[in-house]
C-alpha cells in the first residue's frame, strides 16, 4: 500500500467580505443586514481537498477546487452567522467563494468547514477560545461519484474576520484535513461501481469523534466502534476497466489487523462482488493511501463440501495444470494435471518419456543436476509438521521446495492434510461407504467433485501403467508423505508413499 501526502489545502483562506452600498452618511456597516462574503481560498500546505491529480514525481496529491464546491463558515458571536454558505464557480488551486452573511462590526473569530452542511449547523464547543474550540462530528455514511471530487473528506479550520467600517469585511482562515483517505486504483472492473465496504473481524472503525478545530486532531472518539464502513458510489462513466475511488475514514491504528476491501460492481444485469484483504497499518490524518484493486471476477473454481466431521472444505474443481507461462492454474475436472514430488514446487509432465519440467519458480536454481528428476534437493525433507508456504525470494523458492497450491494460486489455497482427505472420503475404504463412486477413469462425489485416476511417475520418473489416482497431502509420515490413493476396487485416504514419486495435486482453500 503506497501512501502519499496531500499537497494543498491548509487552505489559507483569504476571506474578503464586501458589504452592500449603504444609506448611512458615516459609511459604517449596517449591523445585522445581509452582506456578501467573498472568500479567496488559496492552498498553503499539504491538505487534501475536493479534487486531486497524481504527482508521482513528488509523491503528492495536488490540490484543486472545483466549481460548485461549498463551505460552511461560522462567525462566532454573530446571530445569523451560525452557518454561512459560501460556494465557488472557480477552478484550480485558488478560487473565490461567495455567499450571504449577516453584517457585523469589528473583529470576530470564524470557524470554517468543508464540505458545507446544507441544513442544520456545525456546533462549535468553547468557541470563545479558538485554541480550545472543538466540533462533534458523526461520520455515519459517505458517498462518492466516480470522476467527481473527494466529497467524503472533512476539513476544519479557524481564523478571524474584520469589518473595516466601510462595508468591507476581510478574513483569513486555515483549513486542515481531518480524515485519512484510501484511493482505490481499480483495474479490470467488470462493470460500474455501486458500493465500497471496509471490513474487519473486530470493531475497529469509529464513526463519531470530537475534533480540535485549530489542528484537526481527534480529541476523543466516543468509543462508537463498528466492524464495517460502507460507501455508496455513483458511477456515471462508461463501463471502463479502470476507475479511481476515494474512501475516507477517521485516523486509526489498524496495524496487524486483517482489513477487507469489498467493491460491488454491476454489469448491467447482475451484481458482482470482489474483495481483497490487506494487513492494516496506522492510518494517519491527512495521508492519502493508494491501493491497487484488481476487479477481475473470481473464477468459480471450487466446490464446498461437508466433511464427515461436519466441517466444510472448499476443494478445487480440478488438479494443478500448466498455465502456459511457467506456472500453474486449476484445470478442468477431467485433466490429470502435472506431477509433483512431495513438498516440491516443480511440476512435471504427465505424458512422455523422460519427464520434463513444465512449471517452476522463475528463480529456481537449476544448475548442475538440480533440475533432474533424481535430485532430492527440490523435495521437502522434514519429518514433522506440514509442507511449508514458500515466499518469493526465499531459499526454499530457489531450491524449488514448498506448497505448490499456495505458491502458484496464492490467497488461502493450500495442500490438504491427510486428515482432510480422510474426512472427505468418510474415513472408509469401500466405495459405497466413502460417499464416492468409481467411474472407470475417475471417482465422483454427489457435490460434483471429480478426481481423475491420473496415474503417477515412479522413482526413476517413468510413468506407471496402473489405472489409479494418487494425490499428495501436506502431511508427513516419518520419511514418507501421506497421500490419497484410489483404484477401481478401493480407497486409501492415508496411504504413505516415498517422496520422490511424482503424483497429482488437488488444492483446497480456507
Amino acid at each position: 500500500m503506497k501512501q502519499q501526502f496531500l499537497a494543498a489545502g491548509a487552505a489559507l483562506c483569504a476571506l474578503v467580505m464586501t458589504g452592500c452600498s449603504n444609506e448611512m452618511d458615516n459609511g459604517e456597516t449596517q449591523i445585522g443586514k445581509q452582506v456578501t462574503m467573498t472568500m479567496q481560498a488559496a492552498t498553503d500546505g499539504p491538505q487534501s481537498r475536493a479534487d486531486y491529480t497524481d504527482d508521482e514525481t513528488n509523491n503528492k496529491m495536488l490540490f484543486s477546487w472545483r466549481s460548485g464546491d461549498k463551505t460552511s463558515v461560522v462567525v462566532d458571536g454573530v446571530t445569523g452567522n451560525e452557518n454561512c454558505q459560501l460556494s465557488t464557480t472557480g477552478e484550480g488551486k485558488s478560487a473565490a467563494f461567495n455567499g450571504p452573511v449577516t453584517a457585523f462590526d469589528g473583529e470576530k473569530t470564524i470557524y470554517a468547514f468543508y464540505p458545507n452542511k446544507a441544513t442544520g449547523q456545525y456546533t462549535v464547543n468553547d468557541s470563545d477560545v479558538p485554541a480550545n474550540a472543538t466540533v462533534d462530528f458523526i461520520f455515519l455514511s459517505q458517498a462518492y461519484t466516480v470522476g467527481g471530487p473527494i466529497s467524503n473528506s472533512f476539513m476544519v479550520g479557524t481564523g478571524t474576520a474584520t469589518a473595516d467600517g466601510s462595508g468591507n469585511i476581510t478574513a483569513t482562515a486555515s483549513l486542515k484535513q481531518v480524515m485519512s483517505i484510501i484511493k482505490l486504483n481499480i483495474t479490470n472492473a467488470p462493470g460500474k461501481v455501486t458500493g465500497v465496504k471496509l471490513k474487519c473481524a473486530e470493531d475497529v472503525f469509529y464513526i463519531a469523534a470530537k475534533i480540535k478545530l485549530s489542528d484537526a486532531s481527534i480529541i476523543s472518539d466516543y468509543a462508537s466502534y463498528r466492524n464495517e464502513l460502507s460507501m455508496g458510489v455513483t458511477d456515471g462513466t462508461a463501463n471502463d476497466a479502470t476507475k479511481a475511488i476515494s474512501f475516507a475514514l477517521f485516523p486509526t491504528n489498524l496495524t496487524g489487523k486483517d482489513i477487507t476491501i469489498e467493491v460491488t460492481f454491476n454489469d448491467g444485469t447482475n451484481d458482482i462482488v470482489k474483495s481483497i484483504t490487506k494487513t492494516g497499518i496506522n492510518f494517519e490524518r491527512n495521508i492519502h493511501y493508494v491501493m491497487d484493486f484488481d476487479g477481475t471476477p473470481a473464477i468459480d473454481d471450487f466446490i464446498e463440501v461437508t466433511l464427515s466431521d461436519g466441517a466444510k472444505l472448499k476443494v478445487a474443481k480440478g488438479n494443478l495444470v500448466a498455465d502456459g507461462k511457467g506456472g500453474c492454474k486449476i484445470g478442468t475436472d477431467t485433466d490429470g494435471g502435472l506431477y509433483f514430488q512431495f513438498g516440491s514446487l516443480i511440476g512435471w509432465s504427465n505424458t512422455g518419456e523422460p519427464a520434463t519440467i513444465v512449471a517452476k519458480p522463475a528463480n529456481f536454481d537449476d544448475s548442475g543436476d538440480k533440475a533432474k528428476w533424481a535430485s532430492s534437493g527440490k523435495i521437502w525433507q522434514e519429518t514433522t509438521g506440514t509442507v511449508p508456504f514458500t515466499t518469493a525470494g526465499s531459499a526454499d523458492e530457489i531450491a524449488g521446495i514448498g506448497d505448490p497450491c499456495r505458491y502458484y494460486l496464492g490467497g488461502t489455497w493450500r495442500l490438504p492434510t491427510s486428515t482432510e482427505f480422510g474426512t472427505l472420503f468418510n474415513d472408509k475404504t469401500n466405495y459405497p461407504d466413502t460417499g464416492w463412486k468409481w467411474e472407470n477413469t475417475f471417482v465422483s462425489h454427489p457435490s460434483g467433485l471429480k478426481f481423475p485416476a491420473s496415474g503417477y511417475r515412479l522413482f526413476n520418473g517413468q510413468l506407471s501403467s496402473l489405472v489409479s489416482g494418487r494425490y499428495w497431502s501436506a502431511s508427513v509420515s516419518n520419511t514418507y508423505g501421506y497421500c490419497l490413493s484410489f483404484s477401481e476396487s478401493s480407497v486409501n485416504s492415508g496411504n504413505t508413499v516415498s517422496r520422490p514419486i511424482g503424483i497429482a495435486v488437488r488444492c483446497v482453500r480456507d
